[in-house]
């Protein structure tokens, strides 16, 4: 009975002698890498939506100064190319800076040296 209980301890310690083992200058590197640039992605994320917000109460200024409904038209569809616009730049920059975040968190942890 004992001898496959040292059977069964040997065969759930084996695996996880397997895997890399990561020294703790590699979890720091990773973490402050990644501090940084979820930082750096809350900020760009809030600039956009504050440049759609400008853009949006920019186009209302407008609207309120319109002496016909074509202008009105006119007024919108620029409104509205203009925020798909800046709708694309900060989701496109986003999605360049989570790339840059995936690939540095995964740099960083390299296994350490035995």
């Amino acid at each position: 009975m004992s001898e496959r209980r040292n059977q069964a301890k040997a065969s759930t310690v084996e695996p996880m002698a397997l895997l890399p083992r990561f020294d703790s200058e590699d979890m720091m590197r990773a973490m402050q890498s990644m501090a940084e640039d979820w930082s750096e992605l809350n900020s760009q994320l809030a600039n956009m939506t504050n440049s759609v917000f400008q853009t949006n109460m920019e186009a209302l200024e407008r609207l309120r100064h319109c002496q016909s409904p074509q202008e009105a038209v006119d007024v919108q569809m620029r409104m509205l190319q203009k925020s798909m616009d800046e709708y694309l730049a900060g989701t496109r920059q986003a999605g360049d800076l989570l790339m840059h975040m995936s690939s540095t968190a995964l740099s960083c942890f390299r296994p350490a040296q035995a």
